[in-house]
């Protein structure tokens, strides 16, 4: 399995087929680290690379991508967002527009 992410950029590059599970840290403005509630939920868009406010995601879930997933997705190049939603309503955009590469698998 060859999953690669950037911890600066926080781009994601891997194989189609295969299956993603990853740690997201959430950290305050002040740089602490925030503490999920039980009714706290991270969601994760996947969306086309393009600049229009009208795309639609292709894929929207909490963090855990399997190798049906992303079997069923285009080798393509994509965008991805992560957003906290918090219990009591609010949501915060963690990660926003870092891209995510597919690659096709060869078998």
């Amino acid at each position: 399995m060859t999953v690669k992410i950037d911890p600066k950029t926080c781009e994601i590059s891997m194989t189609r087929g295969d299956t993603l599970r990853t740690t997201v840290t959430v950290k305050k403005a002040d740089g602490s680290a925030y503490d999920l509630t039980a009714g706290d939920k991270l969601v994760f868009y996947l969306g086309p690379t393009t600049t229009s406010a009208t795309a639609s995601p292709v894929l929207t879930k909490e963090l855990h991508l399997t190798a049906e997933e992303t079997k069923a997705l285009k080798a393509s190049s994509y965008l991805y967002d992560i957003e906290l939603q918090k219990d009591g309503g609010d949501i915060d955009t963690i990660i926003n527009r870092a891209k995510f590469t597919l690659s096709a698998e060869v078998g």
